[in-house]
């Protein structure tokens, strides 16, 4: 299937996964609910989610709180300060 943007079209832009729940905390989870399966497949699948992020130029930035995740949200991009 081809994909419907062109590859980095959306460079530049930042997605933040706030994961709160993980196989970690609860086993009875599903193993698949796991951060390493956001960057790499799970057992028998081509791709993951880092994938298609990566081929449209979608940063990504993982954190498993709230407090990193406010803190992600409120910290001042480098890159803005320079403008």
């Amino acid at each position: 299937m081809k994909p419907t943007f062109s590859e980095n079209c959306l460079k530049g832009q930042k997605l933040l996964i706030v994961m709160l729940w993980s196989h970690e905390m609860d086993k009875i989870e599903s193993k698949y609910v796991d951060e390493k399966y956001i960057k790499e497949p799970i057992p028998g699948a081509k791709q993951c989610i880092k994938y298609l992020l990566d081929y449209y130029g979608i940063e990504i930035k993982i954190v498993k709180n709230y407090t990193d995740a406010i803190k992600e949200l409120t910290s001042e991009d480098e890159d803005e300060n320079l403008k």
